[in-house]
């Protein structure tokens, strides 16, 4: 099974792992699998089979629950886990085969151990989320969910509630021990600990960025007009189209494109190709799309993809075009880039006689650079594949440096929208990378 779209948050109590997943969905359009969520299945789970999850469905007295030893309750929490995961592995593996969730992000508050994590999931895909032990044991009580508050309550309700609660405490103290939580932040996987001076903003905020989702990803998710306005200011000086009309036939040419977003590429060759099969992993976008283009609808044919999955199609094309939608793969796939690399050149290059590639070689720069080793990898690769470079300038212009900084700033960061208001920049110079392969 592949859990390519699946980001998983373990660790500690109280580390705010259930508040993240929950905010994570909401941002990225996603899905949340929050805590518990394997409590779907149940209702039909065998109690033989799952004593430990069954334990408390078919518990008769809760004040049983709370008198356990600690070491009873710790023994409890380990095999619930154990019985959990295989659960979780079950939801998570139907809930892939549904076409809804297959292009979607899926974000879970997991009880899937370390050791299957390293082998299911990528290495960027899953988060650590750690407390301090006496943090995690001493505030237990102080979240305000329904299920802590109903044990409180057991616990107040006992002939010596302050003996009652020592003892469920001294368990919490064994799960949420010095050598779980060394365990657990030596796992291999990246780790955020619980500041209290990030706040929820501050922390979603780092959380997105240890899974690489940008504030970018976000907007070209789920605001298509603000990007819209953003490339409807780029290249003023029309020198991509300039470029794709003189080096490219395009006339009676059937072509695909990967990543078409709100369409900026497609409307400098659409008028002349015979027909386009048109790509992007956003339903957001390609519904902008349709309105931008929709002169041409009736030679248009669009489909939600994702770029990862382009070996799916089984279509040909005498050209295939992405822009600026390679190299957001690319970046995002720490663990196997390589690997991401060559499958975008040999899935292009076996469908289309002539591929085109169109990235970035830096914006708000003086020169013309790959922003980064990551991005540097891929278009070595491309020359090493046969791939043509060639270099345009595609700068920004603005009416003034506030509308400027207001719209570069929304999609690249405060970093870039502080420079342009410092430097009182309306235009802001923009290199594009174009890598043509022309089969022999």
């Amino acid at each position: 099974m592949n859990f390519e779209n699946v980001y998983f948050i373990t660790g500690t109590a109280y580390a705010g792992k259930s508040t993240m997943v929950k905010l994570l969905a909401q941002k990225f359009d996603g899905i949340a699998c929050e805590e518990n969520y394997h409590d779907v299945l149940l209702p039909e789970l065998d109690a033989k089979e799952f004593p430990c999850v069954t334990y408390t469905r078919d518990l008769q007295d809760w004040h049983e629950f709370i008198r356990r030893s600690p070491q009873e309750y710790k023994d409890w929490i380990d095999g619930a886990a154990r019985e959990c995961e295989i659960l979780e592995l079950r939801i998570l593996e139907d809930m892939l085969k549904k076409t809804e969730a297959q292009n979607k992000k899926i974000f879970v508050d997991t009880n899937i151990s370390i050791e299957t994590l390293h082998k299911i999931a990528k290495h960027d895909h899953v988060l650590i989320m750690l407390a301090d032990p006496d943090i995690s044991v001493r505030r237990f009580f102080e979240r305000p969910d329904k299920e802590k508050q109903f044990l409180y309550q057991l616990i107040m309700e006992e002939p010596d509630p302050e003996v009652a609660l020592q003892n469920y405490r001294k368990g919490l103290e064994l799960i949420n021990s010095q050598e779980n939580y060394n365990r657990l932040l030596n796992s291999g996987f990246n780790v955020i600990l619980r500041d209290e001076k990030l706040g929820i903003q501050g922390t979603l905020e780092l959380v997105s960025k240890k899974f690489g989702l940008s504030d970018m990803f976000h907007i070209y998710q789920n605001y298509s007009d603000l990007y819209d306005e953003l490339v409807n200011h780029e290249d003023y000086n029309n020198n991509l189209y300039k470029f794709l009309r003189d080096n490219i036939q395009w006339k009676n040419k059937v072509v695909g494109e990967f990543g078409i977003g709100t369409g900026r590429v497609t409307r400098n060759y659409i008028d002349k190709a015979q027909k386009l099969y048109a790509y992007d992993n956003s339903q957001h976008m390609i519904d902008k799309a349709k309105v931008n283009l929709s002169k041409w609808a009736n030679k248009i044919e669009y489909s939600i993809l994702d770029n990862s999955k382009i070996n799916s199609i089984e279509k040909s094309f005498d050209i295939i075009i992405e822009g600026w939608s390679f190299g957001h793969l690319v970046v995002q796939n720490d663990e196997n880039r390589n690997q991401t690399i060559q499958t975008l050149i040999s899935e292009t290059t076996k469908r289309a006689k002539e591929v085109i590639f169109i990235e970035t070689l830096g914006t708000n720069v003086d020169d013309p650079n790959p922003p980064g080793e990551k991005l540097a990898q891929f278009y070595k690769a491309l020359v090493k594949a046969g791939f043509k470079e060639h270099v345009i300038e595609t700068d920004y212009k603005f009416k003034n440096p506030e509308e400027a900084a207001k719209t570069m700033g929304a999609f690249f960061g405060d970093s870039m929208k502080n420079d342009i208001i410092q430097k009182q920049l309306n235009v802001i110079k923009e290199y594009t990378g174009i890598w043509i392969y022309l089969e022999a």
